[in-house]
């Protein structure tokens, strides 16, 4: 939805004595890598993902889309065409259905003009009003 962003949830650590540790962190969504940020008070989402950002992490739109400097300096692979030959609509026809020129010819056949009825022209004249 436009106009909402995203929010990072800190993990709050407490040890001892110490003061509380706001903790932000983000894991790459191609690989294991993560990367954390620590702040000794409750910071905004901004600042974090500014943090982030210098670093060279790639925030998406929700943690699963987050990639990290190594993967986006990694060439991208398409999915739809990684190992699969590039195959035309005769070939697929081919395949599932035998012919494709025989297809072909009947799919994209001209339609037949038929010859098409006159039109009855509408009556316009009133009837005969009986006046008794």
């Amino acid at each position: 939805m436009p106009g909402i962003a995203r929010q990072f949830e800190p993990q709050i650590t407490r040890s001892g004595g110490a003061p509380s540790k706001y903790r932000f962190a983000v894991r790459c969504s191609a690989c294991a890598s993560t990367d954390s940020y620590e702040a000794a008070k409750p910071t905004s989402s901004d600042t974090v993902k500014s943090y982030f950002n210098d670093r060279g992490w790639l925030l998406g739109r929700d943690r699963s889309y987050d990639l990290c400097p190594a993967c986006l300096g990694q060439p991208r692979r398409d999915s739809r065409s990684a190992g699969k030959p590039q195959r035309d609509t005769a070939d697929i026809l081919a395949r599932h259905l035998g012919k494709p020129e025989a297809l072909a010819a009947e799919v994209f056949r001209p339609k037949e003009a038929s010859p098409s009825k006159p039109l009855q022209q509408p009556n316009l004249s009133a009837p005969p009003i009986n006046r008794s």
